[in-house]
């Protein structure tokens, strides 16, 4: 479901500034960027969250998608992390891809606002 880029980038600068305050909670799943966030079952798709947007179609049908987001150029994700890296590791790569993830977004809005209007 593709969402306004302002409301993206938006959630993404809410959820980094909640992390730098308080830390992760459950990785992905205790994001405001979680549909299901607090749950504990899912009640809502996953194909409607933000975070689905990011994923490779081939990807999405996962049981817990988000884990599927590519974090780094050489393809690693959260599914990969968890089984080789620590915590910590998974935390920062996710902060990492935010981060990049929001400067991007912002990058192309800035263009966007940037060309003329078609008339």
């Amino acid at each position: 479901m593709p969402r306004d880029k302002r409301e993206v980038i938006g959630l993404l600068r809410l959820e980094i500034e909640n992390i730098r305050r308080r830390g992760f909670g459950a990785l992905f799943r205790e994001s405001i960027l979680c549909l299901n966030r607090g749950k504990s079952f899912p009640t809502e798709p996953c194909r409607h969250c933000v975070l689905a947007e990011f994923l490779p179609p081939e990807r999405r049908q996962g049981p817990i998608p988000c884990f599927d987001i590519p974090l780094d150029n050489a393809g690693r994700t959260l599914e990969t992390l968890s089984r080789q890296a620590s915590r910590q590791e998974c935390e920062q790569a996710i902060l990492a891809w935010m981060e990049r993830t929001l400067a991007r977004l912002e990058k192309e809005l800035a263009v966007e606002r940037a060309k003329p209007a078609a008339g």
